[in-house]
């Protein structure tokens, strides 16, 4: 998948600026480029199919699972 663009809804303070920040600006970046749709495809596909069952479609969940997997390999 690929980031298009990043939009800061609160930013307090100078976290913003520190380089722990952009450490984990980096992190979301890569997790988001890593998810793959479907899986193992090494792209990002949504394929239309309406009345599929839970689970059979393009769906939210393995989008997510992908991508919280990544950042949780980064700790």
């Amino acid at each position: 998948m690929k980031f298009m663009k990043m939009e800061v809804l609160i930013d307090k303070g100078d976290f913003s600026k520190s380089d722990e920040w952009k450490t984990i600006y980096g992190q979301i970046q890569q997790a988001i480029a890593a998810i793959e749709w479907p899986p193992g495809s090494g792209s990002f596909t949504i394929h239309k199919q309406s009345g599929k069952k839970r689970g059979q479609g393009s769906g939210v969940k393995p989008i997510k699972d992908a991508c919280m997997a990544k950042l949780q390999r980064f700790g």
